[in-house]
């Protein structure tokens, strides 16, 4: 109830109801808290997307966060599913045009995220690599992870870069996908290769 009227205060829930889904994440810090990760919508948009896949008379699977389906990406990916696979800590740092989000990994499991506004677009170059490496900080320090991966969506922030201004003596891995340098987790063409095959 307290997540509800929460999320029905915000703005663009006042004249539209939200469908809510969340999830309690296991807990990194003991038995005395829990981390409730959770997603808003508006219902009515829900409705539009319900109704554009029965137009063109397509399944409609489910409907994903950007963030959730980031996450399932790494997992299924090549690229990064050696890292979550294995029993180990992992920290990834999201990077928008408007956030910075951390999250934290045991093996494939969430067990925490933490997003913090940040407008990239308003800092200058040196600043806004500063106060993200004082977040890329934060989020190792918090957590020592044995790997870290930087995704930027933004033209204004090279996660190569970026990872040669931390202290970190784990394995980094990096990868851009703004629009100028939109490197992807999946190779979609193998995968249509792959499907057509079969």
């Amino acid at each position: 109830e307290n997540l509800q009227s929460e999320i029905e205060d915000l703005y663009i829930f006042k004249r539209n109801e939200p469908i809510i889904s969340y999830s309690i994440l296991d807990s990194a810090y003991g038995r005395d808290k829990k981390n409730i990760v959770y997603s808003a919508i508006q219902t009515k948009v829900i409705v539009k997307i319900i109704e554009i896949f029965d137009n063109m008379e397509a399944e409609l699977v489910r409907i994903d966060s950007s963030y959730s389906s980031m996450l399932k990406s790494i997992q299924f990916c090549d690229r990064f599913n050696k890292y979550v696979q294995k029993e180990e800590k992992t920290a990834i740092l999201l990077i928008t045009p408007n956030s910075c989000c951390s999250f934290y990994l045991n093996g494939p499991t969430l067990i925490d995220c933490i997003e913090e506004p940040l407008a990239v677009k308003s800092f200058s170059t040196e600043e806004v690599y500063s106060a993200i490496s004082k977040i890329a900080t934060n989020t190792i320090s918090k957590n020592s992870p044995q790997t870290f991966l930087i995704i930027s969506e933004t033209d204004e922030v090279n996660s190569e870069l970026l990872s040669q201004q931390l202290d970190f003596q784990g394995e980094i891995d990096c990868i851009n996908k703004s629009i100028n340098t939109n490197e992807q987790f999946i190779d979609i063409s193998s995968v249509s290769t792959d499907i057509d095959s079969n």
